[in-house]
């Protein structure tokens, strides 16, 4: 099973995902998925940065703050699992085992390019983070035999943490990205479109 069958079974949760992202070389697959979801992040940025005249030191500046705040957030939610498993349920998990599954949750964030459709992009980011929640349930429930009851407490503070680092990493980068640009706001897509559709229709 191949990277782009690992993302398809994982965004349907289905067992062989836990089993690939474990076996030995599940790590580069991981790593690829992990890839695609932060260039997809970044696609989904880019045009705000691109209407913004935002420079390409600065569009790397975000893709790297990105990348950190994924890989931070993701270390905390697993461990947040770790320890729930351990002391709540009187589990020894594998802590390795659980960042794969971890990891795998990620897997619906290679949609979030599509996070830049106005009006939109807030409500397609909490869809991709419940779903991420769900295949970390699927995951605990096929590796460790957790209910899903178990594995929705076990992932829950977690997930809170998760969603919140993401909420607070996303709204202080848009405020660098705008001391960046000098801006007090971001210049709207779709505002930007209209303008230039009016500008060209005045010529």
């Amino acid at each position: 099973m191949g990277t782009w069958e690992l993302i398809k079974s994982g965004l349907e949760l289905r067992p062989e995902t836990f089993e690939q992202a474990t076996a030995p070389g599940g790590l580069k697959h991981l790593a690829l998925l992990l890839t695609i979801a932060v260039i997809s992040k970044s696609l989904g940025e880019v045009g705000v940065l691109y209407i913004n005249r935002a420079t390409r030191l600065q569009y790397l500046r975000g893709v790297v703050g990105s990348l950190a705040a994924l890989i931070f957030a993701a270390l905390v939610w697993s461990g947040c699992i770790w320890l729930s498993c351990r002391f709540a349920l009187g589990m020894n998990p594998d802590y390795a085992v659980v960042i794969a599954i971890v990891a795998v949750s990620y897997t619906p964030l290679i949609f979030s390019f599509l996070d830049i459709i106005p009006h939109l992009g807030l409500l397609l980011f909490k869809i991709w983070s419940i779903w991420g929640l769900l295949i970390t349930v699927a995951g605990l429930h096929h590796l460790y035999g957790l209910s899903p009851l178990q594995g929705l407490a076990c992932s829950g503070v977690g997930w809170v943490i998760f969603y919140s680092l993401n909420t607070f990493f996303g709204g202080a980068a848009e405020k660098v990205k705008l001391r960046l640009l000098g801006r007090d706001q971001w210049v709207n897509p779709k505002e930007a479109a209209v303008a230039l559709l009016e500008k060209e229709l005045t010529r």
